[in-house]
């Protein structure tokens, strides 16, 4: 056997090796998805007694709909024993192109079984069009659903794709929460398993992951999980882009009690450190709960200087959905940089409003926290507050009058607004403002109020109510403390303090009926364990008594505490990435070109020799 082939041989046998397989193996490209946004939903009317529940916007508010969506009882009059029942998944596409695009088919592929809540059957196929009458999903199997043919949407136009035939699981090709991975009532974590919808436009096929599980409600049926459980999943985005890097961070919770659920904790890390994987405004990065990108929303508060990828801080809030044990316990979350060109999607990613060229553009703090205004436009949403005396809404709220000379408690007069739903404690509520002053120092004197708890109003004189708030300070001088009032006023001086007319995040805790703690930028400033209401109290954002003040405020979330104050910690590891080719392979390519160049080259020499000899 001449030398050559002995390297040819070697050859193959590396590259078909299991490291050379590996080395060769497909990675994700990172080039751009087609202009489309994908939502997955769950639409539920069928189970009695369970209300309808449908995604919004549903059939009419679209201008393409394939499937029952939309159906009438003339509609449905060909078969009225089954109704206009509606009881499957939902798909939602809009086309975020500049022109019409053409959507040539659209497939999506569960993994599940097809168990029931008590795993005693399988789910007949024979009603999905193309199928076998007997045809049975076998457990191994993706279950694949190709129901919609081809359409077009025109620029900015959105379609719903859901079940074709109506009524429940007996008749409705598109039932996918009947399709689980697990009998019972236990939700599946197995990434692998997460519903894919392909969406072809031009002939390339883009996998869009439904890795929120909401296709089939997390793998498991939920009617068989209690007698009121309806399937209903609100329109939730799914996302094709690839992870080009993928960041571990572990949470570790010191404390003797674990985190609640839903918890909203606090990650700070360095922008610069990833800037070759991060969009300019880091509009590219999730929050999940494995590599794979089960996304959980987080909110970007601010950066240091400016958020972009030469940032050195940046501080960002994620709503974990899974608690922290206690004792030591751990948490380990992600922070995934997906492709360049990925955008904040307002859902699983966002900003805090002031931070977008648009106010409130990106901005997803109701998704984060417990309670959420960006005060967005120049109304005032009477769904989260109720209001007395005067307010200004302008991308942000102000708190003032224009009527001078109400002194002290006079007519009881405020100007503030106050939560329609109240809070126990532990909570903390804060807000990002800037409080400026009284026009002199002898009109400090009566200010009460900032951003706190309260039994309603912030009333004054007789009709004083339980309240604790950290802005203005009852003082004879211009001053910012914590002040607490149920019939009784207290002060408590701020250091650090703030500094009149500059922006600062002011928050109080509502820990426990005696225990109240004060915050500047998050920095404990002032305590007290004076006696409050241990009830639930509104949260609160105004003052009490004379009128020459400003109150200016971007936004206002309430979240819940940490436990026992202590914040968890958290432990940033080094990130894997996905490289486009590996330059391992490229450098082993090379070597080996070079070695059978050279051996080539050595055989022909001995060969010319032995010929001329």
């Amino acid at each position: 056997m001449s030398n050559l082939v002995r390297v040819i041989i070697l050859l193959f046998l590396f590259i078909f090796s299991p490291f050379g397989i590996s080395l060769f193996a497909p990675v994700r490209a990172s080039t751009a998805p087609p202009s489309l946004t994908v939502s997955a939903g769950y639409a539920d009317d069928s189970h009695n007694g369970r209300g309808t529940l449908l995604p919004s916007p549903w059939c009419g508010s679209v201008a393409v709909h394939i499937g029952v969506c939309g159906a009438t009882n003339t509609d449905c009059s060909t078969n009225p024993a089954i109704g206009c029942e509606t009881d499957g998944g939902a798909i939602l596409i809009t086309n975020t192109a500049g022109s019409p695009l053409t959507i040539e088919n659209v497939n999506v592929d569960l993994p599940g079984r097809g168990l029931n809540g008590a795993g005693a059957w399988r789910v007949n196929l024979g009603h999905i069009p193309g199928t076998p009458s007997n045809l049975f999903n076998d457990g191994i199997r993706p279950v694949r659903f190709s129901l919609w043919g081809s359409f077009t949407l025109q620029k900015g136009q959105s379609a719903i794709l859901d079940q074709t035939i109506p009524g429940n699981s007996m008749y409705s090709d598109f039932d996918t929460s009947d399709y689980q991975v697990n009998a019972g009532c236990t939700k599946d974590q197995n990434v692998g398993d997460a519903p894919t919808i392909d969406i072809t436009v031009d002939g390339v096929t883009t996998t869009f992951v439904d890795s929120n599980r909401i296709l089939d409600t997390g793998g498991v049926d939920l009617e068989f999980c209690s007698s009121n459980s309806t399937e209903y999943q609100p329109w939730t985005p799914v996302s094709s882009a690839p992870i080009a890097l993928s960041v571990p961070i572990t949470l570790t919770n010191s404390q003797s009690v674990s985190t609640p659920v839903p918890f909203q904790d606090i990650v700070t890390f360095n922008p610069s450190m990833y800037s070759s994987n991060e969009a300019p405004d880091l509009g590219n990065i999730r929050f999940c709960s494995d590599p794979a990108c089960t996304t959980w929303s987080a909110w970007l508060e601010n950066c240091s200087p400016s958020c972009g990828t030469s940032a050195t801080t940046a501080t960002v809030w994620v709503n974990l959905e899974s608690s922290i044990p206690a004792n030591k316990g751990t948490l380990t979350i992600y922070m995934n940089f997906l492709v360049t060109d990925t955008n904040f999607d307002s859902t699983y990613w966002g900003e805090a409003p002031q931070l977008s060229s648009s106010y409130g553009q990106f901005d997803n703090g109701a998704d984060v926290f417990n309670l959420y205004d960006d005060f967005k436009g120049t109304t005032l949403d009477t769904s989260i507050w109720n209001h007395e005396g005067s307010y200004t809404v302008n991308n942000g709220v102000s708190l003032a009058t224009s009527t001078p000379g109400i002194g002290c408690y006079v007519n009881n007069y405020e100007n503030n607004i106050y939560s329609v739903a109240t809070f126990s404690s532990p909570t903390i509520v804060e807000a990002y403002g800037e409080l400026d002053g009284p026009l002199s120092s002898s009109q400090g004197q009566c200010i009460l109020g900032g951003v706190g708890f309260s039994s309603g109003r912030l009333a004054g004189g007789s009709a004083q109510t339980t309240a604790m708030t950290n802005g203005w300070a009852q003082s004879n001088v211009n001053s910012f403390g914590m002040t607490i009032w149920n019939n009784n006023a207290y002060y408590y001086p701020d250091s650090p303090s703030a500094s009149q007319g500059a922006y600062a995040i002011f928050g109080l805790g509502f820990l426990s009926g005696t225990n109240t703690i004060a915050y500047i930028n998050g920095q404990q400033s002032a305590s007290s364990s004076a006696s409050t209401a241990s009830g639930p109290l509104n949260v609160v954002l105004g003052f009490q008594g004379n009128d020459f003040i400003h109150n200016n405020y971007y936004w206002i979330r309430a979240r819940a505490s940490f436990p026992n104050g202590a914040m968890p910690s958290e432990t940033i590891s080094p990130g894997s990435t996905v490289p486009e080719f590996p330059t391992t392979m490229l450098a082993l390519i090379m070597l080996v070109a070079l070695s059978c160049s050279i051996a080539f080259t050595k055989m022909a020499k001995i060969q010319n020799r032995t010929y001329r000899g």
